[in-house]
């Protein structure tokens, strides 16, 4: 089967490398924000539990050219909704279109819903119920230019909404997971401005694959999936490693939340109170970290020149998120909420 599958916009690479280490499957980037990839259904499942970078991954059914609304209503209609619909089931079309049309998102959740209704009436004689609040069947419908996708949503919510924040973070989870991989490091990794401690708790998350807890998946709802997998990689003994993973902040109160935010995440993390550039560097394997954005004040600007000045001399290699224009080609440029940020590569 065909598997698309959100990630940020900018790393798409990185969510196919990624993909590829979990699944043994090879991705395509689709459009901006996603990737596409044949998979099985087990792997299905293992994404959705053990992906760092993928927000949300969806088991393709369609994709057919389109030129209008009755088109749409065609092709929705021709496939055997019985065979992923149970009869008490209710279900849902989430709409999104890109490009100029002669109709709205509304229109394409309108007509295909209708298509669904009628071809589950024809193959079973029962009308499905529609619950738009809290469908058992989440229906994916992309209008892309003169391209339909119809997919089922096996996630549900992102799964960059991690469980075991108390104090949520500026920085996107799944960007932080991207930065671990682009550094291709496994243990001895400091976060010298680590905030409420995103980076060092994604680190250990992505390198013993620790599962994504404490939320349900869309797939579990399916009658037609077999779930051995997912129960195979919950039951798995995740062994308790120290891989000298440290972050530190010169804010105690940022310290205090990043300790907080650990004890729920089954992660081992070193913490502490310390200035940026007081910190000898060549004694760890990778600096990752998300700078502080902009320059508010001259200290500020001091501190990325000091700061990066140290990394050139002390660091082994570092990969650093920033708003700000460094003197080096960037390697990623990604979405840090309205602003754009790059990520940098140094070793």
């Amino acid at each position: 089967m065909k598997i698309l599958a959100t990630c940020n916009r900018g790393l798409e690479d990185v969510a196919k490398e990624e993909v590829y280490e979990l699944i043994n499957k090879k991705a395509e980037k689709f459009f901006e924000g996603s990737i596409i990839f044949e998979a099985e259904e087990k792997d299905v499942i293992k994404l959705n539990l053990l992906s760092k970078t993928l927000h949300k991954i969806y088991m393709i059914l369609i994709i057919e050219e389109i030129k209008s609304l009755d088109d749409i209503y065609k092709k929705v209609y021709e496939i055997d909704w019985s065979k992923y619909i149970y009869q008490t089931q209710t279900f849902a079309i989430d709409a999104e279109r890109f490009g100029k049309h002669d109709f709205k998102s509304l229109d394409i959740a309108r007509i295909a819903g209708q298509a669904v209704i009628d071809r589950y009436l024809k193959e079973k004689n029962v009308r499905l119920k529609v619950n738009l609040e809290n469908p058992n069947i989440s229906i994916k419908t992309i209008v892309r230019n003169n391209i339909l996708i119809v997919a089922l949503n096996t996630t549900g919510d992102s799964l960059h909404k991690r469980w075991y924040f108390k104090h949520f973070p500026t920085l996107k989870p799944s960007v932080a997971a991207s930065m671990v991989i682009i550094s291709k490091t496994k243990e001895n990794i400091i976060d010298p401005f680590c905030g409420v401690g995103t980076i060092p708790i994604e680190a250990y998350h992505y390198i013993q694959k620790v599962p994504n807890l404490n939320r349900s998946f869309e797939f579990q709802k399916f009658y037609f999936l077999d779930k051995e997998e997912y129960f195979k990689i919950l039951e798995r003994k995740i062994e308790e490693k120290d891989l000298k993973i440290f972050g530190c902040d010169i804010d105690q109160e940022k310290i205090k939340k990043a300790k907080e935010n650990l004890q729920n995440s089954f992660a081992k993390v070193s913490f502490f109170v310390k200035d940026a550039l007081e910190i000898d560097y060549s004694s760890y394997d990778c600096i990752i970290t998300d700078m502080p954005f902009g320059y508010k004040s001259k200290f500020e600007k001091d501190l990325y020149e000091k700061f990066i000045k140290k990394v050139e001399s002390e660091a082994k290699k570092a990969v650093i998120l920033t708003a700000q224009f460094l003197e080096k080609e960037h390697l990623y440029e990604v979405d840090y909420g309205t602003l754009k940020a790059r990520i940098y590569l140094f070793e």
